[in-house]
C-alpha cells in the first residue's frame, strides 16, 4: 500500500478495525490508492451507513466540523493506522459521509487506569431508627425556618417570629423606663398578650408550616426516607415533632420572655411558687396551641403536594369557620358553644383559660373549661387521625 494518503471505504456492516502497515488487505481491495467512489470517481450510495478511512501515521489532520469519531483497536502500536468513523447519517442530497483523520501516535491501551471499581459496603456506625428520626426532625426544622436556604425562604418564618416577640420586648422596655403606676393600665396580662401575637401565630401556621410535608411528596423524596430505617409512622412522628417544636417557639417563647421581664421589673408573679406556677401555665397554654395547629396544618398538607394549595386551604378553612360560627351565634342567636367550631378562637380560648384569664375577658363565659379543652382535644385528634390515615394509603413512587 502507498505511504501517502491511502483511503478505503468500508460499507455494508463490515466490522471496522485498524490494521498494521503491510498487513493483509480485505478481499477485493486493491493494493494501489483507490478513491472512495471506485474507479469511475462517483460517490457510493451509503444509505446512512457510517464510513471509515484508513490513514497513515504521518497524514495531515483533516476532519471538517468536529463530528467524526475515531475507533482504535486495543492492540495498536504507535505505528498503527487509525480508523476515523463518521457517525452522522449521510444526507439524501449528499452521499459523501464526513471523514476525519487523526495524526500523531495512537493512544496506548496501557494508559487506561481504573479509579473506581464499583460499590463498597458501608462500614460506618449504624445508629438505627432513633437517629433517623432525630435527623429528620432537625432537617424539617431547618426547612420550615428557611435555614441553609436562600434569603427569600427566611422572610416569612422570621417575620412571624419577630412579630411574636416584638411586643414583649416593647412592654418590658416600657416597664423599665416608666413608673409602675403609669404603666398599670396598658401593660397586658399573660392571657391578654395572646391577643397581640395571635396574628403572628396564624401567619406562621398558614404560610410557613406547610413546608413540613408538601415538598417531600412534590420532589418524590418520601421514598428515600422510607428506604431508611424510618417507616410511615416514625416519619410522621418526626414531622409532627419538628412542626410542634417551631410552633412552641412562637406560642411559648414570647410569654416566657414576658415572664422574665415582668419578674425583673417586679410586675409579674411574686415568690418562687408564683413564678413556677405561671411558668407551668405558660408551657401548658403554648403546648396546647402548638398541638392544635400542628394537627390542623398536617391534615391539610397531607391532601396536596403543593405548598401554595395548602396555604390557600388553611386560609379558607380558618376564615370560613370564623365566618360561619360568627353568623350562627351572633346573627341567628344560637348558643355560644358553637364557637368551639371556630378554629381560630377555640385554641386561643383554651390558652387564655389555662393562663387564668378573667371571666369577663373570655369569649365563652358560659362554657366550662373542661368542655373547651375537650373540644380542642377532639379537633387535635381528628387532624392527627386524618394525616395518619392519609399516609397509610399514600402510594409512594420513586
Amino acid at each position: 500500500m502507498s505511504g501517502d494518503q491511502s483511503k478505503r471505504s468500508l460499507r455494508g456492516g463490515r466490522p471496522l478495525s485498524a490494521r498494521r502497515s503491510g498487513g493483509p488487505t480485505e478481499p477485493g481491495a486493491s493494493d494501489g490508492p483507490t478513491e472512495p467512489g471506485g474507479s469511475d470517481g462517483r460517490e457510493p450510495a451509503t444509505g446512512g451507513v457510517p464510513q471509515a478511512v484508513e490513514t497513515g501515521p504521518g497524514q495531515e489532520h483533516g476532519h471538517a466540523d468536529g463530528r467524526a469519531a475515531a475507533s482504535v483497536a486495543p492492540w495498536t502500536t504507535p505505528a498503527a493506522r487509525v480508523v476515523a468513523v463518521d457517525v452522522r447519517p449521510a444526507s439524501p442530497f449528499n452521499a459523501r459521509g464526513m471523514t476525519a483523520t487523526v495524526d500523531g501516535p495512537a493512544p496506548q491501551a496501557a494508559e487506561a487506569r481504573i479509579f473506581e471499581e464499583g460499590y463498597r459496603r458501608y462500614d460506618g456506625a449504624r445508629k438505627g431508627e432513633a437517629a433517623a428520626v432525630r435527623s429528620l426532625w432537625v432537617h424539617t426544622i431547618q426547612r420550615i425556618m428557611g435555614l441553609r436556604r436562600s434569603a427569600r425562604h427566611k422572610v416569612l418564618p422570621f417575620l412571624s417570629v419577630v412579630i411574636a416577640y416584638l411586643p414583649a420586648i416593647a412592654f418590658i422596655g416600657i416597664l423599665s423606663l416608666l413608673p409602675a403606676d403609669r404603666t398599670r393600665d396598658f401593660i397586658p396580662t399573660y392571657p391578654q398578650y395572646y391577643g397581640f401575637i395571635s396574628g403572628a401565630i396564624l401567619f406562621f401556621v398558614v404560610f410557613s408550616a406547610p413546608e413540613a410535608l408538601c415538598p417531600d411528596r412534590r420532589y418524590r423524596s418520601l421514598s428515600l426516607y422510607l428506604a431508611s430505617p424510618l417507616n410511615r409512622d416514625t416519619y410522621l412522628l418526626a414531622k409532627a415533632a419538628a412542626l410542634g417544636t417551631v410552633l412552641t417557639f412562637v406560642t411559648t417563647g414570647p410569654q416566657l420572655l414576658l415572664l422574665a421581664g415582668y419578674v425583673l421589673e417586679s410586675h409579674g408573679p411574686h415568690g418562687p411558687q408564683g413564678v413556677l406556677l405561671m411558668f407551668v401555665r405558660i408551657l401548658g397554654a403554648g403546648l396546647s396551641m402548638a398541638a392544635f395547629y400542628t394537627a390542623f396544618v398536617l391534615a391539610l398538607s397531607s391532601v396536596t403536594d403543593r405548598r401554595g394549595l395548602a396555604t390557600g386551604a388553611s386560609l379558607i378553612v380558618l376564615a370560613g369557620s370564623q365566618a360561619v360560627t360568627g353568623a350562627l351565634v351572633f346573627g341567628f342567636g344560637l348558643p355560644k358553644a358553637l364557637l368551639l367550631f371556630n378554629l381560630t378562637l377555640a385554641p386561643l380560648e383554651l390558652a387564655e383559660r389555662i393562663l387564668g384569664g378573667h371571666r369577663e375577658q373570655l369569649a365563652l363565659p358560659g362554657t366550662s373549661t373542661a368542655v373547651v379543652a375537650l373540644g380542642c382535644l377532639i379537633w387535635t385528634v381528628i387532624g392527627a387521625v386524618a394525616v395518619w390515615a392519609r399516609y397509610q394509603r399514600l402510594q409512594v413512587t420513586r
